[in-house]
């Protein structure tokens, strides 16, 4: 009887051959597999693998739809863009000889005109001289003194538009109310150190905000002719006077001085916007920085030397301070006595009643002696107090000293008690700075 034979074992890890996939899928097959869409018409898909369109557009486009390729400029779009930029070319502002009278430059800095035709040309290998007539801040359109150093993008333009708060530049009208839109500052950077009634005063360090403290020195050096310091604002402390109301905290002025000044100097610059002049401000930032110096425990002095401008406001300030003292003095009172009530160096206490003829040396014994006018005295006393200029008062100062450590990094804070005078200077200052003086640190 015959024995069928039996079949060759198979190989280990050999595989039984598999037909060829077919891409023609065959009806039953095109019911399991095939996954038509309508994000890809001409691409067939299976649910591991989805199309591009999906990808990308997330199948609300078809493929006809996600082409981009009929945006593509043409040589007539082109050609319109071209033509555009020329004619906006044309209509920006030009420099012109009028500009250069107006702020006193060199003409030999002018940019050269081309010959043989009323506009000027743009094409030029020298930069466009600043021309900046006005700027736009707030609810004021301010005329501008003298030329400030902006970016040749921003001072080819007669107008600037600046935000009060933020004091940021813009070339448009357009430009600045979206900014206004956008811009969630309403007061100025930093700690809120003084306020009384609609009066407040922010102090500013020009580390913590450069950008602020930058764009501030830009804008004071187109009303003040001395100025030359714009970008190195580190060094510096600003104190920033504004007028507060529903709306927020709107620039009035303001002041600077040195964190660590040699000479004790407690001012360095002072503004007071066009806008906001003869009302007494000049006056009460000048007293306010006498107050922080009294503060600190020393006497101080505006940075030397001064312009004809800050020479005039503080000779009306120490003739007003002094005449104070004089007028509430008591029978028997030293200059060192005017000099400690008031923060004013005794040099310029002399200065002050020299002016005035107040200070008269003695023939006989070779000595000064104050020989005051009380009637005139109490005449100018009453003239002043009688405008209702503001005044600066310590009680309405929140504020310690600026204090600096060795490594440099800043120990400043502000009191958490509006009555801070009762704390001791122990109390004030950190344990590892050490004083020779009340607020003059040892550095």
């Amino acid at each position: 009887m015959g024995r069928t034979p039996a079949k060759p074992p198979k190989k280990q890890g050999a595989s039984t051959p598999k037909a060829k996939a077919s891409h023609t899928p065959s009806k039953r097959q095109g019911k399991q597999l095939t996954v038509s869409t309508a994000s890809d018409a001409d691409n067939a898909s299976t649910p591991h693998r989805p199309t591009n369109a999906y990808i990308y557009w997330g199948g609300q486009l078809n493929k006809q739809q996600a082409d981009t390729h009929k945006y593509t400029p043409t040589q007539h779009d082109r050609a319109l863009f071209k033509k555009a930029v020329e004619n906006a070319r044309d209509c920006a502002p030009q420099p012109t000889t009028d500009v250069l009278a107006h702020n006193a430059l060199d003409a030999s800095a002018a940019a050269p005109v081309a010959s043989g035709t009323s506009t000027p040309t743009r094409h030029t290998d020298q930069p466009l001289l600043p021309q900046i007539k006005q700027i736009v801040f707030g609810r004021y359109v301010v005329d501008t003194w003298y030329l400030a150093p902006y970016p040749e993008e921003y001072s080819c333009y007669s107008c600037i538009y600046m935000c009060e708060y933020c004091l940021k530049y813009m070339k448009s009208e357009y430009v600045a109310g979206r900014h206004r839109l956008k811009c969630t500052a309403k007061n100025p950077p930093g700690d809120e150190i003084y306020r009384d009634g609609p009066i407040s005063i922010f102090e500013v360090d020009g580390r913590k905000n450069k950008v602020y403290c930058q764009n501030l020195c830009l804008l004071a050096k187109m009303f003040l002719d001395h100025k030359t310091l714009y970008y190195d604002v580190e060094p510096f402390l600003f104190y920033i006077l504004t007028e507060v109301d529903d709306e927020g905290c709107h620039f009035v002025g303001y002041f600077s001085k040195e964190k660590h000044s040699a000479n004790d100097y407690n001012l360095s610059c002072i503004l007071i916007l066009p806008t906001y002049q003869r009302k007494g401000y000049g006056n009460f930032l000048i007293e306010f920085s006498y107050l922080l110096s009294r503060k600190e425990g020393k006497l101080g002095s505006p940075e030397k030397p001064l312009s004809d401008l800050g020479l005039l406001s503080y000779r009306t300030y120490w003739k007003s301070t002094v005449y104070d003292q004089l007028h509430n003095a008591p029978a028997s009172l030293a200059i060192a006595d005017i000099a400690n009530a008031t923060g004013m160096t005794i040099d310029d206490v002399v200065t002050t009643l020299q002016d005035a003829g107040f200070l008269v040396k003695d023939e006989a014994t070779q000595q000064y002696q104050l020989q005051v006018d009380t009637e005139a005295i109490r005449n100018h006393v009453h003239k002043v107090h009688a405008k209702g200029y503001p005044t600066a008062k310590a009680d309405k100062l929140r504020w310690t000293p600026f204090i600096m450590k060795r490594a440099g990094t800043t120990l400043h804070s502000v009191s958490t008690s509006w009555d801070f005078n009762r704390m001791s200077q122990a109390e004030r200052r950190p344990n590892n700075v050490s004083t020779t003086t009340a607020g003059t640190p040892s550095l």
